[in-house]
């Protein structure tokens, strides 16, 4: 205990350290208390004690056993109550536990009083110690995969065990991470990036050891991934499979009596097959499997004015022989599409093959054979499909039989060739199958599957799927597009990854 004592009046005081009692003898031992090495992961504390003597002759208040000072007093706590009396010869035991809570060497001191005995306290601890680098991850093009890594230090003197690993962003994942590191050891924590959209992105890598000081540590990856080139190509929503017309006429003089109903026939047929935008090359041939006209055969890219022209002039303006066969010259005018042929380019094997029928007959020649023989020009599963304009009453013509039944036989349409306006019946000539298959879009390039972006007539469209394995846009839900309909799809180029 200390006192304060005036010096004099209203003048300084100044502090006084007080004698011992008389007869009072503190003693403190053991002087000193070692706790040596004690594992921060396993035995973590460990107590002793010392003791403290009344060799006086006097009862004695015993304070500061106590009071652990120094900069590591925090390592050490003392079980005792912050007064003891003793009485003469009496002695009392102190409990002290020290405490590693990580790698290092700790001391303290106790100031006894009375007596200012000095107790030393001594411990050190061992434990694994987890330092991190920060984490490195290089920059990536969209669908491609990126690396990174941190390394991971053991600075301590016992086993660090890696025991979990978490990522907060799907877009990063742990590649290879080790399990374990002996004292004084490095590690590398591999890391993967595959962004799903452009930008800076950042994730928070969790990680869990057996550090007794830091067991969890949260880390923060940041990468940039950058978009590669996008792209934009148009289609037209066609469920019909490209398909081969050929029209064929009777080049009687009944039937050319008919054909100034032809012009807006054709005209109502092509743009009906226009509109649809449906893939089509379109010939046509009277009396001769080699139209007189150049080009022979007129395809989507060709203007409407210029198509209906090529038929026109092929069917009206034709001066050849009339030929009633009209099954037979179909057949020989889709063989003459062969390489060197007047039709050549024509006929294509990816599409399917339609015959239109003019005339008023009566057809000659037997359907079989010349049927067996545009049959063989299909391969499946494309098909064949006959339609014609014949009569269907005994008011203009009689061509009812063989084309009726080649007519029946693969699905076609009549229509009637005695009807006085011609474009109706164009009109549901040129109305081609659609089908019921799902239609698939082709791209041209190989796009990032998560970019892809559907358009239909200007509006975003959702009733789609994307086919990896054709590089496809597919339509096969129950919605779909009108015939015809303007499809663009979006999309960012995957690049080739190194």
């Amino acid at each position: 205990m200390w006192w304060l004592v005036a010096c004099a009046p209203l003048g300084p005081w100044s502090e006084v350290e007080p004698t011992e009692p008389e007869g009072a003898r503190v003693v403190v031992s053991p002087g000193r208390l070692d706790f040596g090495t004690v594992s921060a992961n396993q035995e973590r504390s460990r107590s002793s004690s010392f003791s403290i003597y009344n060799l006086g002759d006097e009862a004695v208040s015993v304070t500061g056993h106590d009071e652990v000072r120094g900069d590591d007093a925090g390592a050490f706590t003392v079980d005792a109550e912050p007064i003891i009396s003793l009485d003469p010869g009496d002695s009392r035991s102190i409990s002290v536990t020290f405490t590693a809570y990580t790698e290092g060497s700790w001391s303290g001191q106790l100031r006894v009083r009375p007596g200012e005995e000095l107790l030393s306290l001594l411990g050190s601890g061992l434990a694994p110690v987890a330092e991190w680098s920060a984490p490195q991850v290089d920059p990536v093009v969209l669908g491609c995969e990126g690396r990174g890594a941190l390394s991971l230090d053991n600075a301590g003197s016992e086993m660090l065990r890696v025991e979990s690993l978490t990522l907060d962003n799907p877009e990063f994942f742990v590649v290879a991470a080790p399990a374990e590191l002996g004292p004084g050891e490095r590690g590398t924590i591999e890391l993967g990036f595959r962004p799903s959209a452009a930008g800076e992105r950042g994730a928070l890598l969790s990680v869990t050891t057996n550090d007794p000081q830091a067991p969890a540590a949260g880390l923060l990856l940041s990468a940039s991934a950058y978009e590669g080139e996008r792209v934009e190509e148009r289609f037209y929503y066609t469920p019909a499979n490209p398909t081969d017309i050929l029209l064929v006429a009777d080049g009687g003089a009944d039937t050319r009596a008919a054909f100034d109903k032809l012009p807006a026939g054709v005209s109502t047929f092509v743009e009906h097959l226009r509109s649809s935008n449906i893939d089509y090359h379109l010939a046509a041939v009277a009396g001769s499997p080699c139209p007189d006209t150049a080009p022979a055969w007129a395809e989507r890219g060709d203007t409407a004015l210029a198509t209906e022209a090529l038929v026109e002039r092929e069917l009206v303006d034709d001066d050849s022989e009339w030929d009633e066969a009209l099954l037979e010259l179909a057949a020989s005018a889709v063989e003459s599409s062969a390489p060197g042929g007047c039709l050549e380019g024509f006929r294509r094997e990816e599409g399917d093959l339609y015959v239109v029928l003019l005339g008023d007959g009566p057809a000659t020649g037997s359907a079989g054979p010349p049927l067996a023989r545009l049959e063989a020009a299909v391969s499946p599963p494309r098909s064949l499909r006959i339609s014609g304009l014949i009569p269907l009453s005994s008011e203009c013509g009689a061509a009812v039989e063989p084309y009726a039944g080649a007519i029946l036989d693969t699905e076609g349409t009549a229509t009637d060739f005695c009807a006085s306006d011609w474009r109706a019946g164009f009109s549901l000539l040129a109305a081609l199958p659609s089908g019921t298959e799902p239609v698939a879009l082709t791209l041209g390039g190989s796009p990032l599957p998560e970019t892809v972006e559907v358009l239909v007539e200007g509006t975003t469209w959702s009733a789609w799927t994307f086919r990896a394995e054709d590089n496809a846009v597919v339509f096969d839900h129950e919605t779909r597009p009108a015939l015809g309909a303007e499809v663009h799809v979006r999309y960012v180029l995957a690049v080739a990854c190194e």
